[in-house]
């Protein structure tokens, strides 16, 4: 509550309208010599189609594109990405007739980027091959960004947020709700929430994925709340359980996983060791436990594809047997958030506030509360609905006919970052209509405080 109260007042303070004017801006916060909306590359747009399209503005590091109809799935080679579907006729040895969109994503440090590109025969086979997948429809605006730092408030603003926001503007859409869709790092939580290591129970909040009456399971986990736990485990099965290990163990080992917790401290020996198995049996989505120094350290799902287990001196691993855990199953509700836009419904055939029996293998996670910056990001977008890429990545992972298609979506940097800025070395772009956006997202007013606390806290945050 802290860190938002001090972000609305800094953001009241910074003020930049008249300077932002004397860095060479028209008051719709275009950069004057850039092109304007009306000058962009563009695809070939078609009435009932599935392919392609999009437009773009700006020169070099300030180009923003506007894509429809834009695709994240499984690309060429293996890598999962955002790829334009085009046809044949619309390709010259493999690359787009039209100027190909290549940006950067919001970050000073990244490369220039384009989607890939995957081409057909002609629209039919498009229309074709878009039909035969599972398609989680992405519906209105979304806006694509990979954020610097972004556990660091500063450069979670203004070396992602920020330059997004001004591409925005570039197009016309500032004003526009949208989703974040953002590249961020799947371990960043806020430290202020320690996390729960322990079993599921009535009242949790989870991520899981529930049923569908075409896919057998929806393509995009949902929040839900847990209204009963099931144990199917049998008394055979437990029993084999309590005479079995759980567990191999490991010496010398650690892993960079989620990290669950830590409990301690627990005895030396193989006394030690099968208090952190059972620790890690009894804590939802543990796969391993590590000791050290006489602690149980718990970790949960490993997000790197190379694996997260690596030598380290003075640990030793219990790596838990998930064949064994209990067979478990939960009554859930799905959580909608009130007032929210750009809601793609579970399955539409069903009542969205309906409860649901799914096997514990359909839990994700537990919902965590995540860094401040990514409320602040989807707040900014005010459509109540915001997409991180690991989690896109690891809806397609679970099913790998999977094709999230974005209706509109935009890409780019306009400057990167900090580096937005006029001649005479001021913050360029519209930081007075992004101060505007950030004090409506969180209902702060204008004028409410003395300007001798704006510029109190102002410091603070400096």
């Amino acid at each position: 509550m802290n860190s938002l109260f001090t972000l609305c007042l800094w953001l009241v303070v910074s003020r930049a309208s008249c300077v932002t004017r004397q860095a060479g801006l028209s008051s719709a916060g275009e950069l004057k010599g850039q092109r304007t909306a009306k000058s962009f590359l563009r695809g070939n747009a078609k009435a009932e189609s599935a392919a392609t399209s999009w437009k773009c503005v700006g020169e070099d590091r300030n180009r923003t594109c506007l894509f429809k109809n834009l695709y994240y799935t499984k690309a060429q080679g293996g890598g999962i990405d955002f790829v334009m579907y085009l046809e044949d006729k619309d390709m010259d040895h493999g690359i787009p007739k039209q100027a190909m969109p290549v940006v950067l994503r919001s970050d000073k440090y990244s490369y220039p980027w384009h989607p890939s590109v995957k081409s057909f025969t002609n629209l039919q086979e498009l229309n074709k091959h878009v039909a035969s997948k599972a398609v989680a429809n992405q519906p209105g605006l979304s806006v694509h960004f990979n954020p610097l730092f972004h556990q660091n408030i500063g450069h979670a603003l203004f070396d992602g947020l920020y330059p997004a926001y001004v591409a925005l503007t570039e197009l016309g859409l500032q004003d526009k709700h949208f989703r974040p869709v953002v590249g961020v790092d799947a371990g960043c939580f806020d430290a202020d929430f320690a996390p729960v290591s322990a079993g599921l129970k009535k009242g949790d909040v989870v991520l899981a994925y529930l049923p569908h009456s075409r896919y057998n399971k929806s393509l995009q986990a949902a929040k839900v709340e847990i209204l009963q736990v099931f144990d199917k485990t049998t008394q055979a099965a437990s029993a084999s359980a309590n005479t079995t290990s759980l567990c191999s163990f490991a010496e010398g080992f650690d892993s960079s996983a989620l990290d669950l917790g830590a409990a301690g401290p627990v005895p030396a020996g193989l006394a030690g060791q099968a208090a952190c198995c059972k620790m890690c049996d009894q804590a939802f989505g543990c796969s391993r436990g590590v000791i050290f120094a006489d602690v149980c350290y718990l970790k949960g799902s490993c997000t790197n594809p190379h694996g997260c287990d690596h030598p380290a001196p003075d640990r030793f691993m219990c790596r838990y047997h998930e064949d064994r855990r209990p067979q478990v199953d939960t009554l859930v509700r799905q959580i909608v958030p009130e007032g929210s836009s750009l809601v793609q419904s579970q399955d539409e055939s069903q009542d969205a506030t309906a409860t649901h029996t799914i096997p514990m293998s359909w839990v994700v996670s537990r919902v965590r509360e995540r860094c401040m910056s990514e409320g602040i990001f989807e707040a900014f977008g005010r459509s109540k609905r915001m997409l991180r890429l690991f989690e896109m990545d690891r809806d397609i992972h679970e099913n790998g006919d999977v094709l999230f298609k974005f209706d509109e979506i935009a890409i780019g940097s306009s400057g990167a970052g900090n580096m937005v800025a006029g001649d005479n070395g001021a913050i360029g772009g519209n930081m007075a209509g992004f101060r505007d956006r950030m004090l409506e997202a969180y209902d702060c007013r204008l004028g409410w405080m003395p300007e001798k606390m704006w510029l109190i806290q102002a410091s603070r945050l400096m």
